[in-house]
């Protein structure tokens, strides 16, 4: 399963609800019998990754290109 967008809106940041939609999300996917979730992003989203790695993923590629740096990051469930 490839998580596309999770986004919370500036002022109901800092809160837990970004964590509470992904544990959602989560529980969806292990009761459809997903095996692994898939996300990129970019360092240059505030807390992006870190936010991730909170979640239990892990950085599996960063691409090279010195702009984006594309991180690929999954979660095996």
């Amino acid at each position: 399963m490839e998580v596309v967008r999770l986004f919370v809106l500036p002022a109901f940041r800092r809160f837990g609800l970004a964590g509470e939609l992904y544990r959602a999300l989560e529980a969806q996917a292990k009761a459809d019998r997903v095996a692994v979730m898939y996300l990129h992003t970019h360092p240059f989203l505030p807390g992006a990754i870190d936010f991730w790695l909170r979640q239990g993923f892990e950085v599996v590629d960063v691409d090279t290109d010195p702009v984006w740096r594309t991180t690929h990051m999954q979660r095996i469930l």
